[in-house]
């Protein structure tokens, strides 16, 4: 539904890039939900999910697709920024949601067709339910 929505607010959105399933890591900090024993470095990623870059007009947006379903970054209320790159292959976006304090980035590093990599990862403090950082990497596609 999230990617529905963004392509019925703007006839001009398009797809730059789909990106497939990631891998990586995560460092989790104790808290409520995650004991000392089990705190620090494990191996983490997005098996059967995916990403897709979209652009519409000035404006980027980030789909992420997991076990929960499909979410758009500026549908869940997060302020998505792109930070100019000197390189024309690399696009970072950065999205921010000011309610929960999480932060998320993503770095991709694309051909004119949009194949490529994209190395991203979520900080998430507090509010969250469980406080960790992250860092995956994904093979990406020409959409």
């Amino acid at each position: 539904m999230a990617a529905m929505a963004l392509a019925t607010t703007s006839v001009s959105a398009h797809v730059i890039t789909r990106c497939g399933a990631s891998k990586g890591y995560a460092f989790y900090f104790d808290g409520p939900f995650v004991n000392r024993g089990n705190s620090g470095w494990t191996e983490d990623g997005i098996s059967t999910g995916g990403l897709q870059l979209f652009q519409s007009g000035p404006d980027y947006d980030v789909l992420v697709t997991d076990t929960l379903g499909t979410k758009s970054m500026r549908g869940d209320g997060f302020t998505v920024v792109r930070i100019p790159q000197p390189r024309p292959e690399y696009t970072m976006i950065i999205a921010t949601h000011s309610g929960t304090g999480v932060v998320e980035h993503y770095l991709f590093k694309l051909d004119p067709s949009g194949a490529g990599t994209v190395a991203w990862g979520s900080l998430k403090g507090g509010r969250s339910l469980f406080q960790k950082s992250s860092l995956f990497v994904a093979a990406c596609v020409p959409p």
